[in-house]
């Protein structure tokens, strides 16, 4: 299978809107970012990069605080602290 990077670079643009959780590919878990197989810095590095247009929506059972630093983290250091 592609990894979601993949996917990201080849949609582009058309990407608008994103729901964004983790999970360790058995059920559909919704777990925070941190908790699963995928490795979130890249997914994010990737839709900065392909598709910055794109709204990002935390969709988590779990992990709330942990998965908001993250993205919050991301966006300060890639410079959109100004913004949030």
């Amino acid at each position: 299978p592609l990894p979601p990077q993949a996917w990201i670079k080849a949609l582009g643009p058309r990407i608008r809107h994103v729901h964004l959780h983790n999970n360790y590919g058995k059920n559909d878990d919704h777990n925070g970012l941190l908790d699963g197989s995928l490795d979130y810095l890249p997914i994010l590095e990737a839709l900065e990069e392909h598709c910055p247009e794109a709204n990002w929506n935390l969709e988590l059972r779990n992990g709330h605080e942990a998965s908001i630093d993250l993205v919050m983290g991301f966006l300060a250091a890639s410079g959109y602290s100004e913004n949030l």
